[in-house]
């Protein structure tokens, strides 16, 4: 170690998820020096996360890269790192439906923004553009208080609604079928914010109402899982044929029916333990969808019970296409916990 170098750090909740948030100026560029401080941060070098900021939990475990935009009609760049489970690496292959309710409180109060009621979005990860209606005074200032409760936070908050309508297109099913056979077993491939296998519980052997230990500690469960996870990543190029998929993406989701639906979300070869924000999105994207492997009916408020909780995914399906939205979303509260310098062991 040849010094301690500090580096400008802001941590944000989002949702269910909390992320260390750098400004793009600060970081090094692109390439191999830029993650070697983004694990130092987060302390992914470390196998305790000891020494660095992020926690055991997958939804603990993120960073987040933002810059003011120089694109036409955006306000702010976001790109999201999630620490992956057994190496020191980052992952950057979803978008973080969580911690992007965090990115328009930053990027307001960074100054980055014209209409504060509407922040335009374009996340890295994905090239989508998304919307965030958060909660202002009469200053301009972000409101952090309010009665909008959300299962698996503490307290209640302002309520910000992430809107997905522009990031969805034909691609929503990308390989072109609403529902298909992967090894005897029916699953629904969809791409609505962030690429997720959509897959009815029992045809995995469970039922979407385990606990995430229960299901972390189900071998032939994760087994299936996992090759549903590489089958994916290989057709759809995540991955090459035979190689294995060690990345986040695709999401597995598995449904049952509740209230609306049960879903319990494997990543990273590990059961989520609230839901994936994103992963929602492409729940209510799908119930508009004749054919899925959903086991509920259309509906444009869509519940889905999950270990923490419930959450409610917003789908109005557009007039010129089954396949787009005039709103599609969901509402999340976010807050800045902490902001100041992180030293980094250079």
């Amino acid at each position: 170690m040849s010094e301690q170098k500090f580096l400008p750090c802001t941590i944000m909740r989002g949702g269910t998820s909390r992320a260390l948030f750098f400004q793009d100026e600060h970081l090094p560029p692109p390439g191999p020096e830029r993650e070697r401080w983004l694990q130092l941060a987060l302390g992914s070098h470390d196998p305790h996360r000891i020494d660095g900021l992020a926690g055991k939990e997958v939804n603990t475990a993120k960073i987040a890269v933002v810059s003011r935009s120089s694109r036409a009609g955006v306000d702010v760049d976001y790109l999201v790192g999630l620490i992956a489970r057994d190496r020191p690496e980052i992952h950057y292959q979803n978008i973080c439906g969580n911690i992007l309710a965090a990115v328009g409180p930053y990027a307001i109060e960074a100054g980055w923004v014209k209409d504060p009621s509407r922040v335009r979005i374009f996340n890295v990860n994905e090239q989508i553009h998304l919307e965030a209606e958060v909660p202002v005074n009469a200053q301009g200032e972000v409101r952090v208080g309010g009665d909008y409760s959300m299962d698996g936070v503490a307290g209640t908050g302002a309520p910000i609604f992430l809107n997905f309508s522009r990031a969805i297109g034909t691609e929503l099913l990308p390989t072109g079928h609403v529902r298909e056979e992967i090894n005897g077993i029916p699953v629904t491939i969809c791409h609505a914010g962030t690429l997720c296998v959509l897959v009815r519980a029992e045809s995995v052997g469970v039922t979407a109402r385990e606990t995430p230990a229960q299901l972390d500690e189900n071998q032939d469960f994760l087994a299936r899982a996992g090759k549903l996870h590489q089958w994916v990543g290989e057709r759809l190029g995540i991955v090459a044929p035979g190689q294995p998929n060690t990345t986040s993406s695709p999401f597995i989701v598995c449904v049952a029916p509740g209230e609306d639906l049960n879903v319990r979300v494997v990543g990273l070869g590990r059961c989520h333990p609230a839901l994936a924000a994103s992963t929602a999105v492409n729940l209510g994207a799908a119930c508009q969808l004749a054919g899925t492997v959903l086991p509920c009916p259309p509906r444009q408020e869509l519940r889905l019970t999950h270990p923490t909780g419930a959450m409610i995914v917003t789908a109005q399906p557009s007039s010129l296409s089954p396949l787009r939205f005039e709103r599609l979303g969901y509402y999340r509260t976010a807050r800045k916990i902490m902001q100041g310098n992180l030293y980094l062991p250079l």
